[in-house]
């Protein structure tokens, strides 16, 4: 079922004062409980803590990785003896919860393996001991065989402690574009100076230079430390950019949502920024250096709030309401909740449109010309 919803959006002028403000000390407001925090810079990463004064709890959920290395949860190829000769779809999956808890699943989780590497895309609640079809996009499009490197797959999935790259995870949750995500996958894999024999993301994932892991591991360590020295439990989420170009935010009911899935969202950050770095020298450019505007961020976020929303069903506990414009997308994955007598939001995420329209990239160029960075 299908609902439109009001929009919502913030003048510049505005955006501008949250920002100057955060000039002398105060914290960054994006609503009216949510505020970014001091920012962390390395190299030409920037990411913000996402704090709120109004966390939530949400009982226990469990994440797909901690159920996966426990053995109570499967991701598997779908069904047997369908039109393809064993009912495998490119575009769906199923994922069996064997645990007594619920699994919260994050849109652009990657699962290597099966017939083919999938990103999952969408939000998604999968109730205790049931097992539901979900939304998946391949990212690896020369195969398409219960073998990879050699080894038989079963028609079963690992999940990697890693997530999509922006411009796949908006391809796929946002554009839901098929062959919008092979181009993005390829593009990626081309700034990192790879080319797979099956096209697949995970090879810039599984990059084997040590020089670029290296980059990487040190991204991952700054970003993983700063966060671990917050202790605070109003920190839910974070946003963050690289080369000064806002790419996401990502907010959480409460801190215990937030540890749990943060991990594989700091790999994907520095990765996005490691391959950003490699491209820059490549192409001759200055490494980048400088702090990103969080009026960008905020500019962004607003943007996308322009849209018109609408809440779609899932095949799990949950619906998500969604948005999509020239900015972007955002998803709110809404569960019920006795306590609070409605519907509350689990997680929350803004991704930045696949590939930026020149009206958006100029009104982004304008907030740095208007000197609103931090």
């Amino acid at each position: 079922m299908l609902r439109s919803i009001a929009r919502f959006s913030l003048p510049l002028a505005a955006v501008s004062a949250m920002v100057l403000a955060s000039g002398q000390g105060s914290r960054t407001a994006i609503d009216a409980h949510r505020s970014l925090g001091t920012q962390i810079q390395v190299e030409n990463l920037t990411v913000w803590p996402v704090l709120t004064d109004t966390p939530v709890r949400t009982g226990d959920h469990q994440s797909l990785y901690e159920a996966i290395e426990r053995g109570t949860a499967v991701v598997r190829e779908k069904g047997r003896g369908g039109s393809r000769g064993d009912g495998a779809e490119v575009n769906e999956l199923m994922i069996e919860n064997r645990g007594d808890h619920p699994l919260l699943i994050t849109a652009g989780t990657i699962v290597k393996g099966g017939k083919q590497d999938r990103q999952l895309g969408q939000d998604l609640v999968v109730a205790a001991h049931s097992t539901v079809p979900v939304e998946a996009f391949c990212v690896e499009r020369g195969r398409w065989v219960e073998e990879r490197q050699g080894r038989r797959t079963g028609g079963v999935f690992d999940v990697p402690k890693v997530k999509a790259a922006k411009r796949l995870r908006a391809a796929a949750q946002y554009e839901k574009d098929q062959g919008q995500v092979w181009r993005q996958v390829d593009t990626v894999n081309r700034k990192a100076d790879n080319a797979p024999a099956t096209s697949t993301f995970l090879a810039t994932i599984d990059e084997d230079d040590k020089q670029q892991l290296a980059v990487r591991d040190r991204l991952e360590r700054a970003v993983r430390e700063r966060f671990a020295a917050l202790d605070d439990d109003h920190v839910v989420g974070f946003a963050y950019a690289v080369n000064g170009e806002p790419l996401a935010m990502r907010t959480f009911a409460n801190r215990e949502l937030l540890e749990a899935h943060l991990e594989p969202f700091v790999k994907t950050m520095s990765l996005e920024a490691q391959v950003t770095q490699l491209r820059d020298r490549q192409a001759g450019r200055k490494p980048f250096d400088r702090a990103a505007s969080s009026a960008a961020l905020l500019k962004m976020v607003r943007g996308i709030g322009e849209a018109e929303a609408a809440e779609q069903e899932t095949s799990g506990l949950n619906k998500n309401r969604t948005r999509h414009n020239d900015w972007g997308g955002q998803s709110s994955c809404l569960v019920r909740s006795s306590e609070a007598g409605g519907w509350i939001a689990l997680t929350e995420d803004w991704t930045a449109a696949a590939e930026l329209s020149e009206p958006v990239r100029r009104e982004l160029e304008q907030l740095e010309a208007l000197g609103y960075s931090q």
